[in-house]
């Protein structure tokens, strides 16, 4: 089995709610570089999210893309589950936004078109992200998208819509053309799917719709090709119970009609200071820019791309792009990424000061605050506990089984 040790830890480059994110080498294996997600099992059950765990393992693995994250291989100990993950050197979206300010419009429009790709992979397969946001959309040694971060995935059931429904599309002769399915996942509350970043939240997931559906991933890219031309989100508020007001009142017809908000309103309720009121000026009637009202409606049927994938990709923003082919997007050079920007060096650049593996598990002792440390301590340095003798294969059915031994050490303790 695959052990910790075989690792060289080079540095943390992020952390999540029971993980941490590490740039490790491997001499041994193929790919020499990685992101190692390591998740901490204590906290996992403390959050009562192992389904999530599971779920997101499942769902890498299957997924084949360029513009996704690749998940290599899993493996685990007494104490964490890692996860190794194709390393992205070049940062992430929501730091070049933040570098910049705002992206060239070029700029936005190739990045758009590699998230669209990517989501409409996703779709195809029935698999809504669940919370798109610039700080889960990574971009590779080469500047091109990576789309990470599936651990609010989900996949969903596809219910046949009867040929009579009201709300079937229609064509301009009143015909209907397709929309007789529609993907949803009823939830047994409102929490148990969707937990997904407030400012990306689409309205009808905060009104408590009973569904999941691809609608919130398409509201989520509207919200971000925003922030990629303004360098501002479209919802934001001084914390997440005004941000959420202001998505429950969004009028697309104010939003979007600057003048009248402007003039009516001395107050704008865009936020914008006067640099950014001229660039929204400027980009009003871009084709990126009509993309995203497309997508920022109320209504999720009325976004474009709910039923079928192929309208975004056709949309005339992306009239340039003739071959969708996700190998062939990947073959165009992309905007030059900052050097400020960029997390990782390459191995004969980076500092050779790397953590041991003694280093990293002292290290992960202090970042997960468990109240098992002195425990875990004994079992990683080789002591004798009963968890060392129980690690079991990488399945999901073992991972169930490891967990529930867990379940039952903490009752007796």
């Amino acid at each position: 089995m695959l052990k910790s040790q075989e690792f060289d830890w080079i540095s943390c480059i992020g952390t999540g709610s029971f993980s941490k994110v590490y740039f490790a080498t491997a001499a041994t294996r193929a790919t020499k570089e990685y992101a190692v997600k390591i998740i901490d099992k204590s906290e996992v059950i403390k959050l009562n999210a192992q389904e999530s765990v599971f779920r997101e393992r499942d769902i890498m693995a299957r997924l084949v893309h360029s513009n996704i994250c690749n998940l290599y291989f899993t493996f685990q100990d007494s104490r964490s589950l890692y996860f190794v993950l194709e390393l992205c050197h070049s940062g992430s979206l929501f730091s070049l936004i933040q570098f910049y300010g705002h992206l060239k419009y070029k700029n936005a429009l190739f990045y758009s078109s590699e998230i669209v790709s990517a989501i409409c992979y996703l779709h195809n397969r029935n698999i809504v992200h669940c919370d798109l946001k610039p700080e889960n959309i990574l971009l590779g040694r080469n500047g091109h998208v990576k789309l990470a971060d599936f651990g609010s995935a989900i996949e969903i059931l596809r219910v046949k819509r009867p040929l009579n429904d009201k709300n079937n599309v229609k064509d301009v002769n009143n015909n209907n053309i397709g929309g007789n399915e529609i993907d949803s996942r009823r939830r047994e509350n409102s929490g148990e799917f969707y937990c997904g970043t407030a400012e990306y939240s689409a309205p009808e997931i905060l009104k408590r719709s009973v569904q999941i559906e691809t609608g919130i991933d398409l509201w989520a890219i509207g919200c971000i090709i925003y922030q990629m031309l303004i360098g501002k989100l479209p919802f934001q508020g001084e914390n997440e119970y005004f941000t959420y007001n202001k998505i429950l009142n969004f009028d697309e017809n104010v939003f979007f009609n600057l003048q009248t908000n402007t003039k009516n309103n001395n107050n704008n309720e865009l936020n914008l200071n006067k640099e950014e009121v001229k660039l929204f000026e400027k980009l009003q009637k871009k084709d990126l820019f009509l993309f995203i009202k497309s997508l920022l409606k109320v209504t999720p049927k009325e976004r474009l791309g709910i039923y079928t994938v192929d309208e975004l990709q056709k949309h005339r923003a992306f009239k340039s792009i003739q071959n969708w082919n996700h190998v062939e997007l990947n073959n165009r050079k992309a905007p030059k990424i900052p050097k400020e920007v960029i997390v990782v060096n390459s191995t004969n650049n980076r500092n050779n000061n790397s953590l041991s593996f003694n280093c990293l598990q002292q290290y992960l002792l202090c970042c997960f605050n468990s109240s098992n440390n002195n425990e875990f301590s004994t079992t990683m340095n080789g002591g004798n506990n009963d968890n060392n003798k129980r690690r079991p294969s990488s399945t999901a059915v073992d991972d169930q089984a490891y967990f529930q031994l867990l379940y039952e050490d903490a009752g007796k303790s």
